[in-house]
C-alpha cells in the first residue's frame, strides 16, 4: 500500500509564525524530507507558501495542491503540524475531518503525532486547532496594536510606490521626486490657467509625458511585465480621471495620513477605508502652495463636462444654489442671435428650486478683489459671494 502514495509536502510560514530558524521554510523542508525518507516513501510534490498568513486559506500553492488532489495526482499530505496547514481551527476541521477523508488522502501532521488513518489517536485534534487559531488572533493583535501605535505617532511606513510626484529617503519618507514633482506642479498650472481636467490631460499627452503608471514601471518595477506589454502609445496617455485625482490630492500640501484602510478582523484580510485615520499636516515638503490648491479645488467643483476655460469663465466652480446650497453647472449655449452665452443653473433633481444665472449678469453685479484662501462652502450660495466678491449692486 505504501508503494502507491503519491506524497504531497507542505510548507507554509508568516510573520505570525515569528523568526526562529525551526519555523522556516527550509527547516520545513529538511524535516519533512527525513522524515519522508525514513517511513521508506518519495515526496512526488511539494507546495510552498512563503509569507502566507494561516487564517486565510486563499494561499497560490495551497490551491495548487487542492487542485491536483481533485485530479487524483495526490493521495496524501504532510505537514510539520496542524498550523501549518492553517490557524483557522473551523477551516482546518473541515480538511482534516471531510475534505481529505471524501478524497482518499491521508493527511500527517509529524510534530503533532496526528494521523488520518489513526481515529483513536487523533481525539485532542480539535483542541490543538482551536488553540492554533487563539494564536493567530493574540498575535495579530499584538501586531495591530503595535502598527496602530506607530500610526498615532505618524511614523512613515514604505509602500510599494510613492504617491506620484514623490520619492521615500532611507527613513521612508516623502521627498520631492526629482522626475515627477514638476509634472504635479504643471498640472495644477495647466488646471488653473485653462478650467479644464479634459485639457490638461491632452496637454501632457500630446507631450508624452510619462504616465503615473509607466513610471511607475520603470523606477520601481511596479506591474512592469503588465505595463511594459502595452502599446506605446498607451505609456503616455493620460486619462481624465488621473489627473483630476492628482488634483483633489492634499497630500501635495504635506498632508500625511496613516491607517487609511483596516480590517474587520484577524481572519477576514479585507481592508476597508478607516475614516479614523490620523492626519498629520505640513509633515513634508509641498509641490504646490496653498492658494493654488485650494483655487484648484474651487474649479473641480464645476461640471465634470465643462471645457470652459478660466478666462471665458472667471466664477467657475464658484457659484451656489441658493435653495440646495450645492455647485451650480456651467453651461454653453446658443442665444437667439447665434451667440454663445454662458450661464449657471442647478443640476440637482433634488432641489425645489430652478435658479438660473447668466454670467453677463454675475459680471454686472459682482467683481472679483481676491483669490480664494478656501474653497467655498455649500451653505456659500449666490447670494453671499462678498466672502470674495464686491457686491456693485443688489440682484
Amino acid at each position: 500500500m505504501s508503494n502507491n502514495y503519491r506524497i504531497a509536502i507542505y510548507l507554509r510560514l508568516s510573520r505570525d509564525d515569528g523568526n526562529e530558524e525551526s519555523q522556516s521554510i527550509q527547516s520545513q523542508r529538511e524535516m519533512l524530507n527525513d522524515y519522508v525518507q525514513r517511513q521508506g516513501w518519495q515526496v512526488f510534490e511539494e507546495y510552498s507558501d512563503d509569507g502566507y498568513s494561516g487564517t486565510n486559506f486563499n494561499r497560490p500553492d495551497f490551491q495548487r495542491m487542492l487542485n491536483d488532489i481533485e485530479s487524483g495526482k495526490i493521495n496524501m499530505v504532510i505537514t510539520k503540524d496542524l498550523s501549518r496547514l492553517g490557524r483557522n481551527y473551523i477551516q482546518v476541521g473541515y480538511y482534516t475531518e471531510e475534505y481529505f477523508p471524501e478524497k482518499g488522502v491521508r493527511y500527517i501532521a509529524v510534530n503533532d503525532g496526528y494521523d488520518s488513518i489513526d481515529e483513536d489517536g487523533n481525539d485532542f485534534v480539535p483542541l490543538r486547532n482551536f488553540m492554533n487559531e487563539w494564536y493567530a488572533k493574540d498575535t495579530s493583535k499584538k501586531i495591530r496594536s503595535i502598527l496602530n501605535q506607530k500610526a498615532k505617532n505618524g511614523e512613515p511606513r514604505k509602500t510599494s510606490v510613492p504617491i506620484y510626484g514623490y520619492a521615500f529617503n532611507d527613513k521612508n519618507e516623502r521627498i520631492p521626486d526629482s522626475e515627477t514633482a514638476s509634472v504635479v506642479r504643471l498640472i495644477y498650472s495647466k488646471f488653473i490657467e485653462t478650467g479644464s481636467v479634459k485639457k490638461v490631460a491632452l496637454f501632457l499627452t500630446e507631450n508624452r509625458y510619462p504616465t503615473p503608471a509607466y513610471h511607475n514601471a520603470i523606477k520601481y518595477k511596479y506591474d512592469r511585465k503588465k505595463i511594459l506589454a502595452l502599446p506605446e502609445d498607451k505609456l503616455y496617455s493620460w486619462n481624465v480621471s488621473t489627473v483630476r485625482e492628482i488634483l483633489k490630492k492634499d497630500e501635495y500640501l504635506g498632508v500625511y495620513r496613516t491607517a487609511q484602510t483596516k480590517s474587520i478582523n484577524f481572519k477576514n484580510k479585507r481592508r476597508f477605508d478607516n475614516k479614523d485615520c490620523y492626519v498629520f499636516e505640513n509633515r513634508y515638503e509641498p509641490l504646490v502652495d496653498k492658494d493654488t490648491w485650494y483655487l484648484a479645488q474651487s474649479l473641480l467643483k464645476t461640471s465634470k463636462g465643462s471645457s470652459i476655460g478660466v478666462d471665458d469663465n472667471i466664477f467657475k466652480g464658484l457659484v451656489y444654489c441658493m435653495d440646495c446650497e450645492k455647485s451650480m453647472r456651467v453651461r454653453r449655449e446658443k442665444n437667439y442671435s447665434g451667440e454663445y452665452v454662458y450661464s449657471f443653473s442647478c443640476h440637482h433633481k433634488d432641489c425645489l428650486g430652478s435658479n438660473y444665472i447668466l454670467m453677463n449678469v454675475l459680471e454686472k453685479v459682482v467683481v472679483i478683489i481676491s483669490l480664494p484662501e478656501q474653497p467655498l462652502k455649500r451653505s456659500e450660495s449666490c447670494r453671499r459671494l462678498s466672502v470674495r466678491f464686491e457686491v456693485k449692486k443688489r440682484f
